[in-house]
């Protein structure tokens, strides 16, 4: 059979096997696309040093680092935090003396994580907490009595607030009408981006601050301070809108600071759960762990998440703990921008810090080179395996024994192809090779230019050339798609040789161009290797150089 219009795997698995968010993998697809990438680890804010995934679970594990072991995992939104995190709960050897608690960053709000907490408690403890965190859910038939209860906890945890001025003094007596105001509470704030966003984060689905550096919290245009607002608002309402609007005061900043600050009271508040019952708790799970000789370990893909409960949270996890308190190791992934807004306190106290940026060698090229090109040929190969090859080989895995198959190793073009088109690890690379990769590599991500984000490349690389529509271009002798030099912003020749290569061939230029432009980095007119000619339905050029393999520079 020649190798000519050839695809060799399903654009149907792509969605089965390649997922942007690490907590939606299914562990056997996990494993299979999993990269042995080294990560940077600080220990007690000491120099970073590489070290490799099982190097730094065998120290968060059984490392001499006392009766807590605090682990910040940080880096860019896409950076693989939520991976690293999922690889050390897939890694952990289970016994009945270990207690794992995972907190995803999907299907997960407040109120559940608070329920798994209360979990590991027996049974009498349970009744209690349960008790405490059920006895405002009892009547709440929906959205709308949810939100009445976080209004009315947040104007009363703005009325209970400490004044700091005769400005604050008035507003904490004034603001309160806003929130408790009938006609508001129906109807401008029932279907109210933020409140809805807020309503999720406790009951629904955590997943609105996925990512972010940002808490909720509310901004002047989320308050109804339009006129035509206040016109069936009551008057007391109507009186503190007409304040807030006048711009001489200044009130409005003041205001939007008050309501911001008691933000994470309110929320906690629509739990019924207090800082201090979360306090009480967690002692109360050590406590009774100990006495069991148990370890706790909690584990947070996303810590943004937790607004409302994650200072409380964060009070009682960097507590050493004495006398009858049992060891606790967690690890919390937070975006960069939010740890650095941490206190100094619990920066300070972290055992271990992970810098998920630092995966992405902003000074070595090579290394930048050999990141992308590995994490590119296990996607290849478990895309080509497909979700049901991958399930099967899952169901005989025994924590790193047996190795994912390549499935290179039973195509009847595996020679001529890895020849071609180049190879990483035995895995060919088809149908881009190791400069199509790269090029398309480093210019996708539009946002970030200084590092690399996994799920950018994903999304705009591998998705983009392996769809359908790509494949269909393939198998017709039309690929590369021409509007690929749209999506990554690769120009080597210059006009003179375009004008060339146009009059050369007239009716594949738009196609030659993509990929001398993304396969080669020629900046003249060349045939690349002649089977990639081929491969595509492309004729070689008559009197022009055949590049037999174009490298990536090592700068």
């Amino acid at each position: 059979m020649k190798f000519e219009k050839y695809a060799c795997w399903e654009p149907s698995e792509f969605k089965k096997v390649v997922y942007t968010e690490a907590e939606a993998i299914p562990d056997d697809i996990f494993l299979a696309i999993h990269t042995d990438n080294k990560i940077n680890l600080s220990i007690y804010g000491n120099k970073p040093k590489e070290v490799t995934y099982n190097k730094f679970l065998s120290e968060f594990l059984e490392g001499d680092y006392g009766n807590n072991v605090q682990v910040v995992i940080e880096g860019e939104s896409g950076s693989g935090k939520s991976h690293l995190v999922q690889w050390i709960r897939q890694h952990i050897p289970i016994n009945d003396k270990r207690y794992v608690l995972n907190i995803p960053k999907t299907e997960t709000n407040l109120h559940s994580v608070l329920k798994n907490l209360i979990e590991l408690l027996p049974n009498e403890k349970k009744i209690e907490y349960n008790a405490k965190l059920q006895k405002k859910d009892v009547g709440l038939n929906g959205d709308l009595e949810r939100k009445h209860i976080f209004l009315s906890s947040l104007a009363n945890s703005i009325l209970m607030d400490k004044a700091n001025d005769e400005n604050e003094e008035y507003l904490k007596n004034q603001l309160p009408n806003i929130f408790n105001d009938p006609y508001f509470r129906d109807n401008y704030f029932n279907n109210h981006p933020i409140i809805n966003n807020i309503i999720s984060l406790i009951f629904d689905n955590s997943a609105i601050n996925r990512n972010s550096d940002k808490r909720q919290e509310f901004q002047l245009e989320h308050l109804p301070l339009n006129a035509a607002n206040a016109v069936k608002a009551a008057e007391p309402t109507q009186e503190i809108l007409a304040v807030m609007n006048d711009e001489s005061d200044n009130l409005s900043d003041i205001a939007l600071n008050m309501i911001n600050r008691n933000l994470d009271k309110a929320i906690s508040r629509t739990l019924n759960f207090t800082p201090d019952d979360l306090i009480d708790l967690m002692s109360e799970i050590r406590k009774y762990l100990y006495k069991t000789d148990g370890e706790l370990i909690l584990l947070i893909e996303d810590f943004a998440q937790l607004q409302g409960v994650d200072t409380a949270l964060l009070q009682v996890l960097t507590v050493d703990g004495t006398g009858e308190l049992c060891k606790i190791k967690w690890a919390m992934a937070v975006t960069t921008g939010y740890f650095e807004k941490l206190e100094d306190t619990v920066r300070t106290r972290m055992t271990f810090k992970v810098n998920m940026d630092s995966l992405w060698d902003k000074n070595d090229k090579g290394k930048q080179n050999e990141y992308i090109l590995n994490l590119a040929s296990k996607y290849l190969n478990a895309i080509r395996l497909g979700s049901e090859n991958i399930d099967n080989w899952y169901k005989s895995y025994n924590n790193g024994e047996n190795t994912i198959p390549n499935k290179c190793n039973n195509c009847q073009h595996q020679s001529i192809c890895i020849e071609s088109f180049e190879e990483v690890n035995g895995i060919g690379l088809y149908p881009f090779n190791k400069i199509a990769l790269l090029s398309m590599a480093k210019t996708a991500d539009k946002e970030k230019t200084d590092i690399f984000r996994p799920r950018e490349f994903l999304n705009k690389v591998l998705y983009r050339n392996l769809n359908q529509n790509s494949q269909n271009l393939i198998k017709s002798g039309l690929y590369p798609d021409p509007s690929l030099l749209d999506d990554f912003s690769i120009q080597r020749l210059n006009t003179e040789q375009l004008h060339i290569l146009e009059q050369k061939d007239t009716v594949n230029y738009e196609r030659r161009r993509t990929l001398i432009e993304l396969w080669s980095n020629s900046s003249k007119i060349v045939n690349i290797n002649e089977n990639i000619h081929n491969a595509f339905s492309l004729p070689l050029l008559s009197d022009v150089e055949v590049i037999d393999k174009s490298l990536p520079k090592q700068e």
